[in-house]
């Protein structure tokens, strides 16, 4: 019941960016949210330091850090043009705990999250700036990343959550939501959705 329309590009491309939020703006008259969930990965035990490659690092601080950083910078001018927007930056819990699908998986959400902050603060007070960070998320992603192990790391976060479940995609969406049509007065700060993993199992 309401418009769409797609645009392939990849955010670590500054001009793909500057092209995706022109042709939206374009397109729908303004713009008024950015979502920055596009991101990538690279499943390496966190042991492993030697097989984490120069290419590794490049790909994934482009699309997970420069990445939104290159679609806000390219979306402000039309937000402030209509009076200001909403951002959401999805980062995840690997960047502000140990978990996470690989050391630069993490350093590049640690630094989305520094990235919110430091944006809330520029673009304030027309434009907020705020993150999400989901903990572990059933589906296919995860289940191609962990393979044979996925069953059993979601059991075993489940057991280790005080909800006693994990994040669905839908979980997301909804923080997501809930953050643009919420208070105003909410800026540079990060929610965190993972089922209470960090508050930790009910007590007995």
């Amino acid at each position: 019941g309401v418009d769409a329309m797609s645009f392939a590009a990849d955010v670590s491309d500054d001009s793909a960016c500057r092209d995706m939020m022109k042709t939206a703006a374009d397109e729908f008259g303004r713009l008024d949210v950015l979502v920055n969930n596009a991101g990538t990965t690279r499943f390496i035990a966190h042991s492993d330091l030697e097989s984490v490659t120069d290419d590794d690092w490049d790909r994934i601080l482009a699309v997970n850090l420069k990445g939104p950083f290159q679609c806000i910078r390219a979306a402000q001018e039309f937000m402030q043009a209509n009076d200001g927007g909403e951002i959401v930056n999805v980062a995840s819990i690997a960047g502000i705990s140990f978990a996470g699908s690989s050391i630069p998986y993490g350093a590049s959400k640690a630094g989305l999250i520094n990235l919110t902050i430091s944006l809330a603060r520029v673009l304030g007070p027309s434009i907020r700036v705020n993150a999400i960070a989901p903990g572990f998320i059933a589906g296919e992603w995860l289940e191609q990343g962990l393979g044979e192990h996925y069953d059993a790391a979601k059991k075993f976060v489940e057991s280790r959550s005080a909800l006693g479940q994990v994040c669905r995609p839908e979980d997301v969406a909804d923080a997501i939501v809930s953050v643009i049509g919420g208070s105003d007065l909410i800026t540079g700060q990060t929610v965190v959705v993972d089922g209470g993993y960090f508050v930790g199992p009910k007590s007995s």
